[in-house]
């Protein structure tokens, strides 16, 4: 694992002292994979207006920085790939350098390849799973660790994992194999994530 332990002392500092604007999310800092477009950006949108710190994270830099400089002051487009232990790593670290935390993270980034059986590439099989399993796992683990530091620091303090999922994460999806096994793996995740880390007052969901 990359080594986080610089960031996880600034944040631990930094829990109880946040900059608050009106709202139920006032002084929470919120990290979005995929915020900068599609079903992230509304999230990113929503959960400015009430009052989060937000940070946009995605591939597409330019969409991402228009849209940081839309959004307001308490944005931040971080140029991330979801799917690079790094980059994720290099996420979590830019996020506590400017915002001084993290309190929630929405594990929104997410691909679809689909296709018969016979027909369905691996390559395309490994990219969906990457995206939309691998990552969740990754930014899920980079961000627990920033969260377990402020819990340790502060035992009042609460976060959240949120992942993004699909009805395909619940019941097969003809001819989509590969997007509905992705969700289907990350239900398993969250619900494994959230027992183990309910003791640092962190909870996981899946919507």
């Amino acid at each position: 694992m990359i080594d986080l332990s610089s960031w996880k002392k600034i944040a631990a500092d930094k829990v109880n002292s946040r900059d608050a604007a009106p709202g139920r999310l006032s002084g929470k800092i919120a990290v979005v994979t995929g915020g900068a477009q599609g079903l992230g950006r509304g999230i990113c949108e929503g959960i400015y207006k009430e009052g989060a710190s937000v940070v946009i994270a995605d591939i597409n830099r330019d969409e991402g920085e228009k849209f940081e400089k839309a959004l307001g002051g308490r944005a931040k487009f971080i140029y991330t790939n979801v799917t690079d232990e790094e980059s994720v790593a290099n996420l979590m670290a830019e996020t506590v350098s400017h915002f001084g935390g993290i309190d929630l993270l929405i594990s929104n980034a997410g691909v679809l390849r689909a296709g018969p059986l016979g027909e369905l590439e691996c390559a395309d099989f490994e990219f969906v799973t990457r995206v939309n399993y691998i990552a969740y796992f990754i930014c899920a683990k980079y961000a627990s660790e920033i969260m377990k530091a402020q819990h340790e620091a502060n035992p009042d303090w609460r976060g959240d994992i949120i992942e993004i999922n699909s009805k395909s994460g619940l019941a097969g999806s003809n001819k989509n194999s590969a997007y509905a096994g992705s969700k289907f793996g990350g239900i398993g995740l969250t619900a494994s994530f959230a027992l183990e880390l309910c003791e640092y007052n962190i909870k996981v969901n899946a919507i």
